[in-house]
């Protein structure tokens, strides 16, 4: 549409500029006037304009009949040029027609696009309501990543924690595997200390057992020898030439018999007492090593109940997290799917209102630049028929005035006629010539546009 108007513009220009330098003696030795006011509408003036063309014609054919030979070649110079003036006339009609058209259709566009921006300014701005919801949609995007960071942070914790729960448990575990093999080597040794203990009651039972015997067959071996000492009769020959002491010899032998047998027992005693003792001092050790051993053994099981149940409840824990973070996971995906497509269609939305903007801009500023064209177009015309109009204004000093009146009740008189050809040279009239056609067609124009 703008190239057409702007080749349109460039063509009338160029047609106008050739009709002012090709009819400058015409201007100044004809003109049409009109008597009485025209019309508003375009249609009204073609009309009259056709009627001038037919007068004109008529007159110049009568005008060439009765005119003289002097003036003949004046009269069909003048026809032509009328003729050209008439037909260069009717073309800027037809064009002024068309810029009224053009200029209608562009008010109506131009009233429409109005109204669309007064409707668009009254309707309410989604926009900042979608981007408000956008930086929300985003803000929430942005809290369940850090939530969602700050969940794998406390998971990668409690998976350290983990891991160091798992690594104690290790290290108790095989603590618990060297106690239990110690334990077994304890239970061994109190096995064999028991036993060893049990053959060292045995043995000191009989170490008792014969002790008890060896007293009481002492005893009795006293008991004879007392016996046999008090009831013996020895009956001796005596030998009066030798004296025996049997008395004395019976207590040595006495003295001595007793001094072994205090030897043997006080030796038997001491041995007892030092196997007892020694058996004594194993035995309480023994005992306290396998009351230490047990009291360990309470202990480490009681270590081992208790990471037992850690381990259980770290495990549960684990659980937990990773249900959460499980469940936590799917509602930032969902969300973020949410969000993402809730995006889209807001991009979607905004980018299509943003190219029917831009299409409305764009057509606006087709109309706004053919308007301006049409306006600079206008003024031009309006400029050079108002140059054209003051330059018909001037006197003529030599050329013919051909006066025709339009009108409804109006006619060319032929007696007129007549008498103008009876003349020799008519002089110019000097008074103000009355506006041509085009002119009040542009000053009309010009007046509806202001308006």
């Amino acid at each position: 549409m703008a190239s057409y108007s702007e080749s349109k513009t460039s063509t009338e220009r160029r047609n106008f500029s050739d009709f002012i330098t090709s009819t400058p003696e015409i201007c100044n030795g004809h003109t049409a006037g009109v008597n009485g006011e025209t019309d508003s509408s375009t249609y009204s003036h073609s009309s009259s304009i056709t009627h001038v063309i037919e007068h004109e014609t008529q007159l110049t054919s009568s005008v060439k009949k009765r005119s003289s030979r002097k003036h003949v070649t004046i009269q069909e110079k003048g026809t032509e040029e009328t003729e050209s003036l008439n037909d260069k006339f009717n073309s800027f009609i037809e064009k002024i027609q068309y810029l009224e058209q053009q200029k209608q259709m562009l008010e109506e566009r131009w009233a429409h696009l109005q109204e669309q921006k007064i409707s668009q300014s009254n309707q309410v701005d989604m926009e900042p309501f979608y981007q408000m919801y956008i930086s929300k949609l985003l803000t929430k995007v942005t809290t369940i990543n850090k939530e969602t960071n700050g969940i794998l942070s406390n998971m990668m914790g409690t998976m350290d924690s983990v891991h160091d729960f798992k690594d104690k448990y290790e290290d108790e575990f095989n603590t618990r595997i060297d106690l239990e093999y110690s334990f077994v080597q304890l239970k061994k040794d109190l096995d064999s200390v028991s036993l060893d203990k049990t053959h060292l009651e045995i043995q000191v039972d009989e170490v008792k057992s014969t002790i008890q015997l060896m007293k009481s067959i002492y005893e009795e071996e006293m008991k004879d020898l007392k016996s046999n000492i008090n009831d013996i009769s020895v009956v001796v020959a005596m030998d009066s030439r030798c004296t025996v002491d049997f008395e004395s010899i019976v207590k040595d032998v006495k003295k001595r018999y007793e001094a072994i047998t205090a030897k043997s027992r006080e030796e038997a005693e001491a041995l007892c007492k030092a196997k007892l003792n020694e058996r004594a001092a194993r035995a309480g050790k023994c005992g306290n090593d396998l009351i230490k051993s047990r009291s360990d053994i309470t202990d480490r099981n009681m270590n081992i109940q208790k990471l037992r149940s850690e381990i259980l409840a770290i495990q549960d824990q684990s659980i937990h997290l990773d249900n959460a973070i499980k469940k936590a996971k799917e509602d930032g995906d969902s969300a973020t799917k949410d969000a993402e497509v809730k995006l889209a269609e807001l991009d979607s939305a905004l980018q299509k209102a943003r190219q029917e903007m831009a299409c409305q801009i764009r057509k606006h500023q087709e109309l706004m630049a053919i308007k301006l064209s049409l306006d600079m177009e206008i003024v031009t015309y309006r400029k050079l028929l108002e140059g054209e109009e003051s330059r018909m204004q001037v006197p003529l000093p030599t050329a013919a005035i051909i006066s025709v009146q339009t009108g409804p009740s109006r006619s060319l008189q032929k007696g007129h006629a007549s008498e103008w050809a009876g003349r020799p040279n008519p002089q110019p009239e000097r008074k103000t010539r009355p506006k041509s056609l085009l002119i009040t067609a542009v000053e009309h124009h010009t007046q509806v546009h202001s308006k």
